[in-house]
């Protein structure tokens, strides 16, 4: 049967959202469930909820004929120059705390790095077709350890 990634993603989601929480964050949730979203139910909610930080939380993967055990680690995605420094920061604390290698944030154009009105990432946390780091994608300490570690990029970015 196996761990799919949309179990991975509510995992962390939720973790991030528990530690943010703790410390008076209030914390806009978009989950999909099973249907698929468009750009703009992705969004919005964090639009019209007028957002502080817009934080998209998935797991990577590789095709089934590449070779999964060299593909591994954590990337962030950003648009916009603004969420640069944001995506560095949860790139490099992540990386640190769980031990995943850091692959670096880099600009992509995808509909949830694209927000104008606050800083706005992809967060890849690693890739659940690598055997080794899927343990660690599913293990509660390092999704603690994944949460802790966005919540220090948050109140940086947030003190800046």
């Amino acid at each position: 049967e196996g761990v799919y990634e949309s179990e991975i993603n509510l995992a962390n989601t939720m973790a991030i959202a528990e530690s943010l929480e703790k410390l008076g964050a209030d914390i806009i949730l978009i989950t999909a469930g099973e249907e698929k979203l468009d750009s703009y139910q992705r969004t919005d909610p964090a639009r019209y909820g007028y957002a502080d930080v817009y934080i998209c939380c998935h797991a990577n993967s590789v095709a089934e004929n590449a070779p999964a055990n060299l593909w591994c680690g954590t990337y962030v995605y950003y648009h916009y120059d603004h969420s640069a420094d944001f995506a560095k920061r949860l790139c490099d604390y992540i990386s640190a705390s769980t031990k995943r290698d850091n692959e670096g944030s880099e600009a992509g154009y995808y509909s949830v790095t694209r927000m104008t009105m606050c800083p706005a990432v992809m967060l890849e946390v690693g890739f659940v077709s690598n055997p080794k780091e899927l343990e660690s994608l599913i293990d509660p300490i390092d999704i603690q350890k994944t949460a802790f570690a966005v919540t220090k990029a948050v109140l940086e970015i947030m003190d800046n």
